[in-house]
């Protein structure tokens, strides 16, 4: 029989739920890879600046800017259905 604790439960909730949002982000399939891979949630991603993203994820400050706009992009989709 498995045991799952309280805060597994937790953990698996929340990476089902950043897995999600970044598969809706607007950016290539293996930028999505290296996200869901990476430890950022998705409150950090959206307050990381791109050159941060850069640094941690091994790629170049224009690419981190695509990531960072489309991060931002979705939040203000997120934050508009919900404030509606």
């Amino acid at each position: 029989m498995l045991i799952v604790c309280q805060s597994s439960k937790q953990w698996i909730k929340e990476d089902l739920i950043k897995t999600d949002l970044i598969n809706q982000l607007d950016i290539a399939y293996g930028l999505k890879q290296l996200l869901i891979d990476s430890t950022f949630t998705m409150n950090s991603l959206r307050n990381a600046p791109a050159s941060e993203l850069a640094k941690i994820l091994g790629i170049d400050d224009y690419v981190a800017g695509l990531i960072n706009n489309a991060v931002r992009r979705l939040v203000d989709e997120h934050t508009n259905v919900l404030l509606s």
